[in-house]
């Protein structure tokens, strides 16, 4: 009759992220814990906004040095976390504290992702970025309903199967208008 507490255990990389996540309310104990979902998807998407070899390296040193002053402040495991990321996107973008083409002269052999060069490029990845993350986000929803007996949501709920199939019948319609598709 009583329900058991909930102890989230995930690995070092997205440890920290387990603080923003129980903002939101701890997950139940027969939840898919969305920790490393979430943390996960903050870096990834901090990092391809943010995207600056030399400013993530800053970012890196600074959360590395706050966390050897106060290593209980998450936070800053979160801001070295974030570094890393944007230091990797910003390789790929050949940008080093805002110069660009300075990367690229040391590796020519490599192919960068200029995003002020191919904007079409990147709005069209980052909308299908965002639909992945949202289908990500319904099958936890359904996932999670179901595991707690709540078939009735599970199915016909928003963030369930009915959900589900109206948010895809959408796409499938903006994606025929928008490529003139039959």
């Amino acid at each position: 009759k009583h329900t058991p507490p909930t102890l989230l255990k995930n690995r070092w990389l997205v440890r920290p992220f387990e603080m923003l996540v129980n903002m939101y309310g701890t997950p139940a104990y027969n939840e898919t814990d969305p920790t490393v979902f979430f943390g996960l998807t903050y870096m990834t998407l901090f990092g391809a906004m943010f995207g600056d070899l030399g400013q993530g390296i800053v970012l890196f040193l600074a959360g590395m040095v706050l966390t050897r002053k106060n290593p209980e402040n998450l936070y800053f495991h979160i801001l070295a976390r974030l570094g890393i990321s944007s230091a990797f996107f910003g390789f790929f973008y050949d940008s080093f504290f805002g110069y660009e083409h300075l990367i690229s002269k040391l590796f020519p052999f490599m192919p960068f992702l200029r995003p002020i060069e191919n904007i079409n490029t990147i709005l069209g990845v980052s909308v299908g970025v965002g639909v992945f993350l949202l289908l990500i986000s319904f099958a936890y929803s359904i996932l999670n309903k179901l595991r707690i007996g709540d078939v009735k949501e599970g199915w016909l709920g928003r963030n369930g199967v009915a959900g589900l199939i109206l948010y895809l019948t959408l796409i499938q319609a903006v994606l025929k208008i928008a490529f003139d598709l039959p």
